[in-house]
């Protein structure tokens, strides 16, 4: 009966270690990304590419120090391709296509709600 309990407490400070990284890392990161992707796309509509530069600058600089803690609790893979993301937005800003830097931004979104989804706390990810 002693090691159910232990069994139990452990696993009590399992779920509630996932879900302080879910809510405090994983969440905030993921809201700041949302709010600078969308201001950046609308830099972006808008041809003002002297305005989404340091926009993206912004969204790097963050990724960078994200990315030292999300390698611990994220797919490497999402990892990957939010990185690759960022560069290409930032290669396409840089030359001012319009087309592809709105694709890419919609990836990044994309990259960023499948990390939401995979990493949340839910019975679909315990099981």
């Amino acid at each position: 009966m002693k090691t159910l309990y232990i069994s139990l407490a452990w696993l009590l400070i399992i779920i509630m270690l996932w879900f302080f990284v879910y809510n405090f890392v994983l969440n905030n990161a993921i809201n700041f990304f949302s709010d600078e992707l969308n201001i950046l796309h609308e830099s972006v509509i808008k041809e003002n590419y002297n305005e989404a530069k340091p926009n993206i600058d912004k969204i790097k600089k963050r990724w960078e120090e994200t990315e030292k803690i999300w390698i611990y609790c994220v797919n490497q893979s999402e990892v990957e391709n939010i990185k690759s993301s960022i560069s290409k937005i930032e290669n396409y800003i840089k030359i001012e296509n319009q087309a592809m830097a709105l694709l890419e931004i919609e990836e990044f979104k994309k990259f960023l709600s499948l990390v939401k989804g995979n990493e949340s706390l839910s019975l679909e990810n315990i099981f």
